[in-house]
């Protein structure tokens, strides 16, 4: 007939925690508390208010990105159209701008 006592981990099968079930032990000890529960909701509602704001410098910063290259791509090709620079410097610029574009786009 199985014992009971042998449920129950001895002090030499006990087995050291890893850092991922300390950390999981940590947070919810810390959680615990009704403090931290509001300082976390609070946190959580601040990020929440700001994605609009975030959003919106992504897109400007996407669209100032786009006027650079335009304009790099229109100054390159007037320099080479007024022969400011050779054609030949002209294509490979162009082709080093539009290469960069590509390997940007490349994740």
């Amino acid at each position: 007939m199985p014992n009971d006592n042998n449920l129950e981990p001895r002090d030499g099968d006990e087995q050291e925690a890893s850092g991922s079930d300390e950390l999981l032990y940590s947070i919810g000890e810390a959680l615990r508390f009704k403090q931290t529960k509001e300082a976390v909701a609070t946190l959580i509602q601040k990020f929440a208010e700001d994605v609009p704001n975030r959003s919106k410098a992504t897109r400007h910063a996407l669209y100032f990105g786009h006027f650079v290259t335009v304009f790099v791509i229109l100054a390159i090709g007037a320099f080479g159209y007024f022969k400011v620079i050779s054609t030949e410097t002209a294509g490979a610029l162009l082709g080093a701008v539009v290469g960069g574009l590509y390997y940007s786009h490349r994740r």
